[in-house]
């Protein structure tokens, strides 16, 4: 165990526990987090779906950390063959809750224009 032994912890993608967090962080360290933004591969998701649905941000307030800074970052990425674009989509959440049909679909697209869309929020330990 390591009780308030961490500068800056970072969370990026993964399940969040707050008073773990709380409990390895110093005084006045740093807690960063990144979400998938709202529009986060968008351009897949309307191949993969009929009904495409926005990201549900699901930032909540925290009890041990104060919010200091957030920033949207936002950039297109050109994929220009399968393997890389089935790559990504096995890094994700997609990937795990799709049908071999799906899958079968991302095998057949050689080449995507996608929106990469973070949320990063930067905290200090109170």
């Amino acid at each position: 165990y390591c009780d308030e032994c961490m500068d800056v912890v970072l969370n990026c993608f993964a399940p969040f526990f707050e008073h773990e967090f709380a409990r390895i962080i110093k005084k006045s360290g740093y807690f960063i987090r990144v979400l998938p933004n709202v529009d986060h591969m968008f351009e897949l998701k309307e191949i993969l779906y009929k009904e495409v649905k926005l990201n549900e941000l699901k930032e909540s307030n925290l009890n041990e950390f104060e919010l200091v800074e957030e920033y949207d970052l936002r950039y297109q990425k050109e994929f220009k063959n399968n393997l890389d674009l089935l790559h990504l989509f096995m890094m994700t959440p997609l990937y795990y809750k799709s049908s071999l049909k799906v899958l079968e679909t991302i095998k057949k697209i050689d080449n995507l224009l996608l929106t990469l869309s973070f949320k990063i929020y930067v905290y200090q330990k109170i």
